[in-house]
């Protein structure tokens, strides 16, 4: 499994990206919530969400991380495992997911099953 990080401060742009929504939404992604402690369920609700928690910590400028995960061409989970493996990954992160927002998202477009959190 390959991860991939990065840092930002735009949440609902990145939730555009990763739900498929949106003026750049292609319609191809296929988008799946696979795991998410969210009460939303779109771009704007998770970005006004992640927003609001943005605000308790003015001293962090980038509070939108985002990962990654994918398999080796022609690998593929279930949404289920995947499921699990973002809830261990975080845990392992030390992300302490039940502390923060998050959302994992799974892409169906290309030959390498991935999901974004």
């Amino acid at each position: 499994m390959k991860a991939k990080v990065s840092r930002g401060v735009g949440a609902r742009g990145l939730a555009e990206y990763i739900l498929d929504e949106g003026e750049k939404a292609t319609g191809l992604k296929l988008a799946e919530i696979v795991s998410s402690n969210c009460s939303g369920k779109t771009a704007l609700e998770i970005g006004r969400e992640v927003g609001r928690m943005a605000k308790l910590r003015p001293d962090c400028k980038k509070h939108v991380w985002h990962c990654s995960l994918s398999l080796p061409a022609g690998e593929r989970c279930e949404s289920h495992e995947w499921n699990l493996i973002v809830k261990r990954f975080l845990v392992l992160m030390e992300l302490e997911p039940e502390r923060r927002p998050y959302i994992s998202v799974r892409h169906n477009d290309t030959n390498y099953d991935h999901v974004h959190i």
